[in-house]
C-alpha cells in the first residue's frame, strides 16, 4: 500500500487519470484521516483501490476500509472482506 504523495505516485508511474481518481477518493476522507489513506493497484486487473485505516487504539490499525469499493482488509487475520452497503 502506498501513501497519497507525489513521491509515491511518481515512483509507481501512476497515469494522470489514475492520479485524479486517487486524489478524488482520498479527498473524501476527513482531514484528520488523510494521513491514514493508502492506495494499491490490483496486479490482476490494474484497478486502483483507495483505503483509509480504521484505528482500534492510537497507532494501532485494525482494518483498512476501501473508499472506492465495498471491501476491507482485516490486518489481524490478513483477509479481505466485503462490506455490505458500502
Amino acid at each position: 500500500m502506498y501513501p497519497v504523495t507525489d513521491l509515491a505516485l511518481n515512483a509507481q508511474r501512476v497515469m494522470p487519470v489514475e492520479r485524479r481518481e486517487i486524489k478524488m477518493w482520498s479527498g473524501r476522507a476527513s482531514p484528520g484521516e488523510r494521513s491514514l489513506v493508502r492506495w494499491i493497484r490490483d496486479p490482476r486487473d490494474k484497478e486502483i483501490y483507495v483505503f483509509v485505516a480504521e484505528p482500534e487504539r492510537p497507532r494501532e490499525i485494525i482494518a483498512w476500509v476501501a473508499l472506492n469499493t465495498n471491501m476491507a482488509i482485516d490486518v489481524h487475520q490478513c483477509t479481505l472482506h466485503a462490506v455490505p452497503g458500502a
